[in-house]
């Protein structure tokens, strides 16, 4: 995995210098609007098909998490949009450079063989848990990477489909980014 500083100089137009809608990111963090509440705090986001970037109010000069994904069949049958083939390209560039041990469509089982080959422990799950509904055909699960602990990575492997989601957040951006009482 890249290191923090890395990851937060990265910008869409670095890896998507001729998609339009990467030209029209702000460039500063004066020219963004932070009206997005997530993770509790609020955030700007940066979106081509298949990634999202989140720069939080706290410190919009960087990059605090990045979204990418796939379309989840069960999930996003009438909300998905663009190019489906576009979308996973851009997703699959991005995931790259953030020098995970997977890769999208990955079934679950070398998901978890890649983790066990890494020493990495899942911290979180997200899905299937005790809570939500019962029998939807992914597997939802989150991990701590870094040093120390400088990521958290959530995934999301459908089970026939393998990997489609994959969430980076750094945990210090997002943590001083939550809103005060």
């Amino acid at each position: 995995m890249i290191g923090k500083e890395d990851f937060s100089k990265m910008r869409l137009l670095d890896f998507f210098p001729d998609n339009p809608q990467a030209r029209k990111c702000p460039k500063s963090a004066d020219e963004r609007s932070y009206d997005f509440e997530w993770v509790g705090g609020l955030w700007d986001m940066d979106v081509i098909p298949g990634v999202k970037f989140y720069y939080p109010e706290a410190d919009g000069s960087k990059l605090g998490a990045v979204e990418l994904g796939l379309r989840v069949p069960e999930v996003d049958e009438g909300s998905w949009q663009g190019d489906p083939r576009e979308q996973e390209a851009n997703a699959a560039k991005v995931l790259a450079a953030l020098d995970l041990p997977f890769h999208f469509r990955d079934s679950l089982a070398t998901y978890h063989d890649l983790l066990k080959k890494w020493n990495i422990v899942i911290s979180e799950e997200l899905y299937p848990n005790p809570y939500g509904p019962k029998n939807l055909p992914w597997t939802w699960q989150g991990f701590h990477f870094g040093k120390p602990d400088e990521f958290l990575v959530q995934v999301l492997v459908h089970h026939a489909q393998g990997i489609l989601k994959v969430e980076v957040r750094r945990e210090d951006l997002a943590e001083g980014n939550e809103l005060q009482e």
